[in-house]
């Protein structure tokens, strides 16, 4: 299950990155919360400021 698909792509390997260089627009941030707390390596970090 992909978490906010509008803000993660995935490659054909199933590695994730962010779209649009790692900027999150302000109404997508929940979503990508969402991702980040949901990601079973704890590969995404979020960081704010």
């Amino acid at each position: 299950m992909i978490f906010a698909p509008e803000v993660f792509e995935v490659d054909d390997y199933g590695f994730a990155s962010a779209q649009g260089g790692g900027e999150v627009p302000a109404e997508l941030a929940d979503k990508a919360r969402t991702a980040a707390a949901n990601c079973p390596e704890l590969a995404i970090v979020i960081s704010e400021g």
